[in-house]
């Protein structure tokens, strides 16, 4: 079986008790460890800076996803698993992590897309794992050390939605960046309402 990350936390407002059980629910055969819920910012309570330049929700969303990664650096984590409350595990999950154990072994990466959009390819796909030139969609992903340093590092600089800030990151070609295929967790069809 692959390492299992130091932390798990799921993002999720508080005013939706509905989507936490949802996803609770859906858990089934769990490979990770005990899912911490975190609380997110509220688009509703949230004044973005004027540099920003999309909606409230998604600065809320940016927040949350900082703060997760902040709070696993001063803890000392040396790597965490990030879900969002819509994120579904596929059926197979626990089959799927475990077949992944060598090749996650046998690759250099800082961050590993569980769920999410691939943008371009960079080289042949390694088995199950794609190295994307960007990878878009924030609800399931793995980032070690190196990866929330630099989240936090370019977080001042961000104008937009996460993953779209992620993506640029990816695209800079300083993070070894890799994709589950298929992925092992999809996002459920609801609209985002940070």
């Amino acid at each position: 079986m692959p390492p299992i990350p130091d932390k798990t936390v799921c993002i999720t407002l508080a005013r939706r008790a509905d989507r936490w059980g949802r996803f609770l629910g859906g858990l089934g055969d769990w490979p990770f460890g005990p899912v911490e819920k975190f609380v997110a910012f509220d688009g509703r309570k949230c004044r973005p800076p004027k540099s920003w330049l999309a909606t409230r929700g998604a600065w809320a969303g940016a927040m949350s996803h900082l703060a997760v990664v902040r709070e696993a650096l001063d803890n000392g984590l040396d790597s965490l698993l990030v879900l969002e409350d819509d994120a579904e595990p596929a059926r197979d999950l626990l089959a799927r992590w475990k077949g992944l154990a060598d090749r996650l072994t046998e690759h250099a990466w800082d961050w590993l897309y569980l769920g999410g959009q691939i943008k371009g390819y960079l080289g042949s796909p390694i088995g199950p794992l794609i190295r994307p030139f960007r990878c878009i969609r924030a609800h399931a992903y793995i980032v070690k050390r190196s990866a929330m340093q630099a989240i936090v590092a370019d977080a001042p600089t961000w104008t937009e939605y996460v993953d779209h800030q992620y993506g640029r990151m990816h695209a800079r070609g300083e993070l070894d960046v890799l994709c589950v295929q298929p992925w092992l967790f999809h996002q459920r069809n609801e609209t985002s309402d940070m």
